[in-house]
């Protein structure tokens, strides 16, 4: 199993949100009498959530460190930062911990690019991840999980919108006074562990949009098993 834990870092006085995410293997076995080989598919499990407000950088950094100190996120972890605006600094930090953050900078654009271990991501294609992971039934939640309403909320406020001069999509939230830090920091998760998961074989161009729609809808509503 592989855990992949997302940072959405907010200004001083806004939220900052964490998000930890469970890949785990499920092996499905083969009928070898009728050629069928053992396929491996994987699921993604959102273990944790909690959001930071009113608290200086460097006690977040202290609260990741904490993380990291658990063995099995020590060993199998991967942290990924949104060092969009402010957070490079606090990523910087994270890197003094000897904690190899992984940077992304969320971007406008459509494509992916990376410099060293640092990638720009555009906010569609984040989002996208998760919508994906829906979509095959994949992505999972406790129904007790703390802040897991408030996620679901979150979700559920977001449209996509299409530029009709460009055909560009982007995603965002209805307004500007709903939150959007736990999405972020979910995708942020989601969208580096199911790029870095070689049995993943769903892949869904801009073309597929309203079979995620679809995805997101069916499982806020609670139709996904």
């Amino acid at each position: 199993m592989k855990y992949f834990v997302g940072v959405d870092l907010g200004n001083v006085n806004d939220f900052s949100a964490i998000a930890l995410v469970e890949r785990e293997e499920e092996i499905n076995p083969g009928d070898y009498g009728k050629g069928i080989l053992e396929h491996i598919e994987t699921r993604y499990l959102l273990r944790h959530l909690e959001r930071i407000k009113d608290l200086p950088y460097p006690n977040v950094v202290q609260r990741i460190r904490e993380m990291f100190a658990d063995p099995i996120l020590k060993r199998n972890g991967t942290l990924l930062v949104d060092i969009t605006g402010l957070g490079l600094p606090v990523y910087q930090m994270l890197c003094n911990e000897h904690l190899s953050p992984i940077g992304v900078t969320i971007t406008g654009g459509e494509a992916v690019s990376k410099t060293g271990s640092n990638y720009n991501v555009p906010k569609s294609q984040l989002v996208s991840s998760l919508m994906i992971l829906l979509q095959s039934g994949r992505f999972k939640r406790p129904p007790d999980l703390e802040l897991g309403e408030e996620f679901e909320k979150e979700m559920g406020s977001f449209q996509y919108k299409t530029n009709l001069k460009t055909g560009h999509v982007r995603y965002e939230a209805e307004t500007e006074a709903v939150h959007d830090d736990l999405v972020i920091a979910v995708t942020l998760a989601t969208w580096y562990a199911s790029t870095s998961d070689p049995h993943m074989s769903e892949v869904y161009g801009d073309d597929d949009i309203d079979e995620r729609e679809n995805a997101r809808y069916n499982y806020l509503n609670g139709r996904l098993e």
